[in-house]
Formats: structure tokens, C-alpha cells, sequence
């Protein structure tokens, strides 16, 4: 029994550090028939680690999830401090999609019970595909502009559709925000366009306690074009577009860790 407790209070110590446990796919984005590096760093009891990594692929077709187990680690005497582990293994996607790449590790006093460590996302594009490389969901600004920005929501592991709100300032610095909707990604998955609309609504009568209030839009109305362009997962720069394609501003954006 005493063993057992110490086991279990090691693991649970362990679990407690679960921020240390992370999975790594390289490279990130590929072309299908690419083979893929897994590494996942954990933080173990010496003496009841794992031993090795096993891919289990049979959730791809249907969740578009890969599960990486964490299994062989000593089921008995003793369990030792903590310290830390990396375990490496490889897959090939054959098909363009995204699949959700999760690491769990066995729970050894309880036999079947496994505890998810760490998770990621494994993107596969052909060369000149269509599809997005990245997935934009976020909140995104510039540096140089900060008080503005975009927020994003973008299907990118379904039908790759995108909806995006940018916020700004008109001549008299008063707030402005505009949608970007009927995205569509260009060849290389790197970069898109979509319709930038304004809205606005009816004379209302608002609460004279706020500014503004709740209600439904009555018009919405193309203003031009939003071009995106992706430099990384992190780094991408928006402009706005006349409906000839001009340039009448661009913002150098990130999205940050939140």
C-alpha cells in the first residue's frame, strides 16, 4: 500500500507540472507523403517512466486525431523524483487536412486509464494547394498601432472559411469596425482575399446611460477588398483594398500568446 500511495503521489506531482509537458511536430505544415517528426517532452518519475511512444492512427479517418501513447513504464517497486523525458517518434500523413496530434500517457496503478499530457496540430498541404497553411482564429494587432486590430474565426481544420472583424478609428477618432467575410485562399495556402462590408443600422434610441446599445444591423454594404497574407502562424500583414485593387492602408500584424 505504501508503495502504491507513493507511486500515485508522484504521478499526481507530476500531472501538477503539466505546463512542462509538450508535443513538437516538424516541420508543422508539409505536403502529404511527408514524413513527420513527434517529440514530446514530459516531466516523469524516475523508475516508473514510460518506455517508448506508440502512434495509434485509427481516429484520423473519422476525428482527424492522432493519439501518440505513452506506454511501457514499470507498473511496481518504486518511483523516484522527478525529472524530465523526451520521447520521439514519426508519422506520414497521405492525405491534405489538419489533424489534431494528442500525447497520453498510462496511468500505471490503474490499468487502461491513460492522462493527456500535451496537445498539437499537424497541417498537411500539398505544394500548391488552396487550403490555408495556418489557422487565423484569434486576436491579432500591430505594434505600431496598438488600440486597433482583428479578431478572427476560421474554420481552417473544416471548409477553411473565415470571418474576421477589424477595429479602428475614422478622421475624428471615433471607433470603427468592419467585417471581412467570402474569404478565399490563393494557391500555396499563404495568402487571401475577402469582401471587407460596413454596417450600420437604424436611427435608435440607445439608454442615455452608454454610448451605444445592442440592435439590428439594416444595411450592410461592400466597401472594397481585405488581403491577407501569411508570413508565419504569428505574423501576417492585412490591407485594405478599393475595389481596383489599390492599397489604401496595411497593418503588420501579430497574434499574441494569451
Amino acid at each position: 500500500m505504501k508503495t502504491f500511495l507513493l507511486s500515485f503521489l508522484l504521478f499526481t506531482a507530476g500531472w501538477a507540472h503539466a505546463q512542462l509537458n509538450t508535443i513538437t511536430v516538424t516541420p508543422a505544415s508539409a505536403a502529404p507523403g511527408t514524413p513527420r517528426t513527434i517529440t514530446i517532452d514530459t516531466v516523469q518519475a524516475v523508475g516508473c517512466e514510460a518506455r517508448q511512444a506508440r502512434v495509434v492512427d485509427t481516429e484520423v479517418q473519422w476525428q482527424r486525431t492522432l493519439v501518440v501513447h505513452l506506454v511501457g513504464g514499470n507498473t511496481g517497486i518504486f518511483c523516484d523524483a522527478l525529472t524530465n523525458y523526451r520521447y520521439v517518434t514519426t508519422y506520414t500523413p497521405s492525405s491534405e487536412g489538419d489533424l489534431k496530434v494528442m500525447a497520453v500517457l498510462a496511468v500505471t496503478p490503474f490499468p487502461g486509464a491513460t492522462a493527456l499530457l500535451a496537445e498539437s496540430t499537424m497541417v498537411t498541404r500539398a505544394p500548391a494547394s488552396a487550403r490555408s497553411r495556418h489557422d487565423l482564429t484569434g486576436m491579432w494587432y500591430d505594434p505600431a498601432t496598438n488600440g486597433s486590430g482583428l479578431t478572427f474565426i476560421h474554420a481552417a481544420a473544416r471548409n477553411d472559411a473565415v470571418f474576421g472583424t477589424w477595429f479602428l478609428y475614422d478622421a475624428q477618432g471615433l471607433p470603427r469596425w468592419f467585417t471581412i467575410q467570402n474569404v478565399n485562399w490563393k494557391s500555396g495556402g499563404l495568402e487571401a482575399e475577402g469582401t471587407l462590408f460596413n454596417s450600420s443600422s437604424a436611427i435608435n434610441i440607445c439608454p442615455l446611460t452608454v454610448i451605444g446599445c445592442p440592435v439590428a444591423a439594416a444595411l450592410t454594404a461592400p466597401l472594397g477588398r481585405a488581403r491577407i497574407v501569411m508570413h508565419s502562424a504569428t505574423q501576417a500583414r492585412i490591407e485594405a483594398l478599393t475595389p481596383d485593387g489599390s492599397v489604401v492602408f496595411a497593418s503588420n500584424v501579430i497574434r499574441p500568446a494569451i
